[in-house]
């Protein structure tokens, strides 16, 4: 009795199922390459996206403290500004200039080795 067998029936040998087997292991490595890389350019690039961010942040803040140090700078030069002082002095303590005769000039006695 002869058998036939129907087109396609899936009898393939084993010898072609081995190279199927390997061309489908390869396929599989390589998209599985290409997805990791992928996955690491995106990676990659948010990194940098959040880097980015962080120095703007810094820049700006930067940016701040400079206007901060230099409105601290002309608040200090103004405390000290000598007209301001002498109007601390004058309104708020009751200062005045001395009088001819309140200032005593006190000299030390000059020691002398002898």
């Amino acid at each position: 009795m002869v058998t036939t067998t129907p087109v396609g029936s899936g009898n393939i040998g084993a010898r072609e199922r081995a190279v199927r087997n390997r061309l489908m292991q390869r396929l599989l490595a390589l998209l599985l390459l290409a997805t990791v890389l992928s996955i690491v350019q995106v990676w990659s690039r948010m990194q940098v996206l959040n880097v980015r961010y962080a120095l703007t942040a810094v820049q700006q803040r930067i940016a701040e403290l400079q206007k901060t140090v230099t409105q601290r700078e002309s608040d200090v030069a103004s405390l000290q500004s000598v007209e301001r002082l002498t109007a601390v002095a004058r309104d708020t303590l009751g200062m005045m200039p001395p009088q001819p005769g309140q200032v005593v000039v006190v000299r030390a006695p000059s020691s002398s080795r002898e």
